[in-house]
Formats: structure tokens, C-alpha cells, sequence
């Protein structure tokens, strides 16, 4: 940490980790009839339990440049590299930034924004096919990357109705969006085989939510609040429980991607005994 000045804070960090995974010879069991799950696919690991070495850095200011207003702006970036796994993910990567801002008008009223980035990455490496004992040639990779962007606006009022009402308000939107990649590595007969990039899987949120707190006396007060919530989702993967698209052996359900609004309201009495 470092004070640059009155009004500046400047904090700086690093971490690095070390996680060693041995695996039980038995893991590979040759009585297992289903592929998918890595007993049959010599050399798979699973990334929570698979070795791994971590960077981690991390960022952060903050800048104050009035008694009324306030500035912040942080970051962070994450490396992992799986370097014990044959076959599994092999690496993974993610970054943060955040923005946020207040202002207050006086003690008992303020306003904020703030604004944040995210993005993450990894890379699998598996092969198709079953053999307990060697690592196959049939090998494909998948990337997956997701992305993230959040903007919002709160409010805060204190002292209202002779000190005994509070409220806040909250207003949020958020945009997610998720792609998966494919390449085919060596030994798969493109034909028989789905490669390529899917379109993006996206999320839109959009919430606004207030609360209000009534102070009766110093062991009781009412809570009462309103929530909205609308999520937009795009999801390609959907389109193969539709019917007219739904691979062969698949029963179509005419699934669809979640998309829903949302309306809540809540009342609450709290007493607090002393």
C-alpha cells in the first residue's frame, strides 16, 4: 500500500500458488461404461483436482478529491497453467476491472455509480475414443471464453420522517456473453466430427430494487422493498430441442431459453431483544 498523497491511495499485490495432484492408479477403471467422465480417457483430469500453478496480480487506486466526492478504480488478472494434466484443461485465464464513484450530498444523502469489465478464458484438451491404459491420438480441443460488462446507479437517504426512515435504491444492467470453440487436433475424420465456433450464449439482466427501513423505537423497525428483475437469454444450443431440429435419438421438448421478469415485493417486522 502507498499513500501518493492526501488524497490518493495506491495498493498493489501478487500472489503465486502451487497445487500437486497425485493420482490413484485405480482411477482408470476398465469396468466403466461410459467415456464421458475421464474414467476411460487415460490422462483426463478434472481441474479441481488436477496439479496447477497460479499467478495472481492485482491493482488498485483510489482518489478522493473533495470531501463530498470519491473515486476508485481497481483491477486484477489471473493465470493458471495445468501442468500435470495430459489430457483436461490446460490453461486458464481471467481479468477484472472495476469503476466505481460517490458523491454525497451531505451526511445522511449520497448517490454512486459504478462500472465493471470481466473476462475469462481456458483451454481443454481431450480425445475421444476409450482406452484405459494409453493416451489416444484422437484428440480435440475446446476453448471457452465469457465476457462480462455491468454498468449501475445507487442511491441513499438517511434522516428521513424525523430520523427514522432510510431508503436505498439500486438499478443494474448487466451483459454476459459466452462462446465456445472447437478445433479438431489430430487422428478425427473431419466428417465424422463437429468443429468451429458456435454463435455467442448471451444474458441481459436488468434490475432495480428498493428498500426501505422504519425505525420504531431502538429494538423495532419495519422493512418493506420492491425488486424487478428482466433477463433476455440467447442460448444456439437450444435450437436441437426444437422441433424440426432435433438430432436424431433426441426426444424434442421445445425447450427455450430462459427469459423471464420477475416482480417481488416484501414486508418484514424485526425486534430485537436486549
Amino acid at each position: 500500500k502507498l499513500r501518493v498523497s492526501d488524497t490518493v491511495d495506491f495498493n498493489a499485490g501478487y500472489t503465486y500458488g502451487r497445487r500437486t495432484a497425485e493420482v490413484n492408479p485405480s482411477f482408470y477403471n476398465p469396468m466403466q461404461a461410459d467415456d464421458t467422465d475421464g474414467f476411460e480417457n487415460f490422462g483426463y483430469r478434472a481441474f479441481f483436482q488436477a496439479s496447477r500453478k497460479q499467478d495472481l496480480v492485482k491493482a488498485g487506486v483510489t482518489w478522493q478529491p473533495t470531501g463530498k466526492l470519491s473515486l476508485g478504480l481497481n483491477g486484477r488478472h489471473t493465470k493458471d497453467d495445468y501442468f500435470d494434466s495430459p489430457l483436461g484443461v490446460q490453461n486458464g485465464k481471467s481479468s477484472s476491472a472495476n469503476l466505481d464513484a460517490n458523491y454525497s450530498f451531505s451526511e445522511d444523502n449520497s448517490i454512486g455509480g459504478y462500472a465493471s469489465w470481466q473476462k475469462r478464458t481456458r483451454e481443454l484438451l481431450t480425445a475421444s475414443g476409450r482406452d484405459v491404459f494409453h493416451l489416444r491420438s484422437t484428440l480435440w480441443s475446446n476453448d471457452l471464453r465469457d465476457r462480462d460488462n455491468t454498468i449501475g446507479a445507487d442511491g441513499r437517504q438517511k434522516g428521513l420522517m424525523s430520523g427514522k426512515l432510510e431508503l436505498r435504491e439500486d438499478l443494474t444492467y448487466s451483459l454476459a456473453k459466452t462462446k465456445y470453440v472447437t478445433f479438431l487436433v489430430a487422428n478425427i475424420v473431419p466428417n465424422l466430427s463437429n468443429q468451429g465456433e458456435v454463435p455467442n450464449i448471451s444474458s441481459e439482466l436488468t434490475q432495480f430494487r428498493v428498500t426501505g427501513a422504519y425505525q420504531f423505537d431502538h429494538q423495532s423497525s419495519m422493512l418493506a422493498g420492491y425488486l424487478y428483475q428482466r433477463l433476455k437469454a440467447s442460448d444456439y444450443f437450444y435450437n436441437g430441442f426444437q422441433y424440426g431440429f432435433n438430432p436424431t435419438g433426441l426426444l424434442a421438448t421445445n425447450q427455450q431459453a430462459p427469459n423471464y421478469t420477475v416482480n417481488t415485493v416484501f414486508v418484514a417486522y424485526r425486534y430485537s431483544f436486549r
